[in-house]
């Protein structure tokens, strides 16, 4: 399947071709795979494919990106730190920041996860996340999206609905716009 949207309905902003460029050359420079988590993503299924507009806007990017060595993970941030804009963000280090604010987040899975389903990284601050049902969602046919001149795999709509359930368990008093996603989702489902 395959699907285009634009940045309005993505509801990114200012700078965000520039940003996925950045992203995607990045990513191409060394060879990882990835798809599209999130908010984002369920705006691309909700107002991109279906017109339908949620309840809330997000301010960052979710991307979920195969990684089967730490060096490789460490490798990636400081090169789109050091070649493409991003900044580093102290609190988080699954972090970067573009140059108009706008968060990305790097959320690895692959071989460096333990045992436990969680990865921990270098870096300050929060350094280690659960990453339960990365690999599942992964392994599922991935439809693609095209914005403008980018192409890019999208999780679907019942792996949305499966790591943010995840994602709230892991951290409820912290994924309380989790829940209203989710709610969001279950009430169109059947229309979309």
């Amino acid at each position: 399947m395959s699907y285009a949207v634009s940045f309005d309905q993505l509801r990114l902003g200012d700078g965000s071709s520039e940003m996925i460029a950045a992203l995607e050359r990045g990513l191409a420079h060394f060879g990882i795979d990835y798809y599209l988590v999130g908010a984002i993503s369920r705006n691309a299924w909700m107002t991109g494919v279906h017109n339908i507009h949620p309840r809330r806007t997000t301010s960052d990017l979710d991307l979920a990106i195969l990684i089967n060595d730490h060096g490789l993970f460490e490798a990636l941030k400081s090169h789109l730190i050091q070649e493409e804009k991003f900044r580093d963000y102290n609190e988080n280090a699954f972090v970067l920041i573009w140059t108009n604010g706008f968060q990305v987040d790097l959320l690895p899975f692959g071989s460096i996860e333990d045992q436990n389903r969680r990865v921990t990284v270098a870096g300050r601050g929060y350094t280690s996340i659960d990453v339960p049902g990365f690999q599942e969602v992964y392994a599922e046919e991935l439809p693609q999206f095209t914005v403008s001149h980018h192409s890019f795999k999208c999780c679907t709509l019942p792996g949305l609905v499966l790591l943010k359930l995840i994602a709230w368990d892991d951290r409820p008093e912290s994924r309380r716009d989790d829940i209203k996603d989710i709610a969001d989702i279950l009430f169109h489902f059947f229309e979309m």
